[in-house]
């Protein structure tokens, strides 16, 4: 695997790091200040985007996939990885919501940022899990900054019915999290709007 597909990690105590390719370090010359590298790297190589539209992974049968096609609906969209302990114990949450509230006109994804590489261990540990929420792949470090999410995993995004990003969540994200956007949401956003960024890392 050639040095610009290589990324590395860093577990902590509420979530995993990600970092940029380690090619993009070195040409960003901070590859010996260890987690300042992830910053460096996204200040000089990220352009922040946020709408819905221009998001797009694989399924896991490796279909492209356009999350524009959930525009009109309210969409929970949250990064994870196999090797993320607290991913793993977010997704039953999210999977259940996606239950609760999939015939509501919301709809969850829940997009891995494992390398591809891992891709083929992805429907064995879904089925294992017994996910039924929306499952894609394909997304890395810099989606996941480009999406103002900082450099951990988990993170979620929550769009509203015009595919704009309203609510972000980094790190291991609470049930109450994603419900109080939804009521606000689907309550024709009455009521106190909840805060655009919660921090649980």
């Amino acid at each position: 695997m050639s040095a610009t597909q290589t990324h590395t990690r860093a577990v902590t105590h509420r979530g995993t790091v990600l970092a940029w390719p380690r090619a993009t370090c070195m040409a960003a010359a901070v590859l010996l200040f260890g987690g300042l590298c992830v910053a460096a790297a996204a200040r000089a190589r990220v352009k922040h985007t946020g709408s819905l539209e221009k998001l797009s992974f694989r399924d896991l049968a490796g279909q492209k996939q356009s999350l524009s096609a959930y525009r009109g609906q309210i969409v929970i969209v949250n990064f994870w990885a196999t090797w993320c302990k607290p991913c793993r114990e977010e997704l039953p949450m999210l999977n259940e919501l996606a239950g609760e509230y999939g015939d509501k006109g919301v709809t969850f994804v829940a997009v891995s940022v494992d390398e591809k590489k891992a891709w083929s261990q992805i429907p064995d540990f879904v089925k294992r899990e017994k996910i039924t929420m929306h499952v894609l792949v394909g997304a890395n470090a810099g989606t996941v900054a480009k999406l103002k999410l900082g450099n951990e995993v988990p993170a979620t995004v929550i769009f509203d019915t015009d595919g704009e990003p309203v609510g972000r969540i980094l790190g291991e994200a609470r049930r109450s999290d994603i419900v109080s956007w939804l009521d606000w949401l689907r309550g024709s956003r009455t009521g106190p709007k909840p805060p655009a960024e919660v921090k649980h890392l």
